[in-house]
C-alpha cells in the first residue's frame, strides 16, 4: 500500500493512495471522515482533504510526506491511464 500526504496549505493537506480501496482503508485506520473524500467526476483525482492536525498521525501510520507537485504527478500516473 502506498499512501502520500502533502504539506499543509491553509490548514489542509491532501491524502492519496495507490488504489481507492487502500486509500479508504488507510483513512479509516487514522479516523479521517469519509465525507472528506473527493473524486469529482471526470477529474480522476481521488483524495482526502485532511486537516493539518492529522498530518503527524498519517505519517506515523505510514503515509509519506511529499510536495503538492508529487501528489499531482502520482495521481496522473495512477488514475489517468
Amino acid at each position: 500500500m502506498i499512501v502520500l500526504i502533502d504539506k499543509p496549505r491553509n490548514g489542509w493537506c491532501h491524502l492519496v493512495g495507490d488504489t481507492i480501496p487502500n486509500l479508504h482503508k488507510f483513512a479509516n485506520e487514522i479516523n479521517i471522515k469519509k465525507c472528506w473524500f473527493e473524486n469529482k467526476r471526470g477529474k480522476h483525482q481521488p483524495h482526502y482533504d485532511v486537516r493539518e492536525e492529522h498530518l503527524d498521525k498519517a505519517i506515523k501510520h505510514g503515509a509519506i510526506l511529499v510536495s503538492s507537485k508529487k501528489i499531482v504527478s502520482f495521481l496522473k500516473e495512477r488514475y489517468l491511464l
